[in-house]
């Protein structure tokens, strides 16, 4: 730990110490994902997961009729079904990918802002 760390850590009070250190820890892309669900944009990631796994049935269900399809009217109606419906999944992700990205700037922010008012208030402390 460095000196600043220590500074900042000693300025904060108990509860404020243990939020400083929450938002110090890296997520795994799992926790990432989760933290999804607990943001101010939880009711999007909700339906994203839905949306989701929606998506990736009807791949499954149009890759299956386009093995069954028998003509070739049939054969590349159902294949741009599920091409359609693998390119939404792959937007899906992206956008999870990017609130994640977003949540962890969030918590980076938060920890720079405890860390600004802590040496603020160490400084009005000192004069």
């Amino acid at each position: 730990m460095s000196h600043h760390q220590d500074t900042v850590r000693n300025a904060l009070s108990a509860e404020d110490a243990r939020l400083y250190d929450a938002l110090g820890r890296s997520q795994n892309p799992l926790q990432g994902a989760f933290s999804t669900l607990t943001s101010e944009h939880r009711l999007f990631a909700i339906g994203g997961w839905v949306l989701g796994v929606a998506m990736v049935a009807g791949a499954l269900y149009s890759v299956t009729r386009f093995m069954e399809a028998e003509t070739t009217r049939a054969v590349v109606g159902w294949a741009a079904c599920a091409l359609g419906a693998v390119v939404a999944v792959g937007f899906i992700k992206i956008w999870f990918f990017m609130e994640i990205q977003t949540q962890a700037l969030l918590r980076a922010t938060k920890r720079v802002e405890m860390q600004v008012a802590a040496l603020a208030a160490g400084r009005a402390d000192a004069a």
